[in-house]
């Protein structure tokens, strides 16, 4: 499977995995120094075509990485997002979900169990949405 990484907080992909492309940056939604868009990165890749899967866990970034590259990745035919703080980023939570169901539907959802609140409500969330081209009529 061609897989493509992107992590500023290690020096490469872990030895004897062998990817397609490896950058060391972070994704979010304003490129920086150390931050690169979703977009910009899959095409410096050599884009995305046919069938592609997005696996996403960046601390929290997801949410204005994923509202800034919405139309681009309409064509994932899923999506794995680990949502962080999800109640402190309840708009932003809420928004991301709501733009994502135009082209997604969720098909899993994983608590997260690493920081639970007082009230045992857990605050991150892992979200599989697969799209609904996919989905048989």
């Amino acid at each position: 499977i061609e897989s493509h990484l992107a992590d500023a907080s290690v020096d490469g992909p872990p030895d004897g995995l062998k990817v397609a492309s490896f950058e060391k940056k972070f994704l979010g939604g304003v490129p920086t120094d150390i931050n690169m868009t979703l977009d910009k990165w899959t095409r410096r890749s050599g884009g995305f075509l046919g069938d592609w899967i997005l696996q996403m866990d960046i601390e929290g970034a997801e949410y204005d990485c994923l509202e800034a590259a919405i139309d681009y990745i309409s064509n994932a035919s899923c999506l794995i997002i680990e949502f962080h703080a999800i109640f402190i980023n309840k708009t932003a939570f809420l928004k991301i979900i709501k733009l994502l169901s135009s082209n997604f539907i969720i098909t899993h959802v994983n608590i997260n169990n690493f920081e639970l609140s007082p009230e045992f409500i857990p605050q991150f969330l892992e979200i599989t949405l697969l799209n609904k081209k996919h989905i048989g009529s």
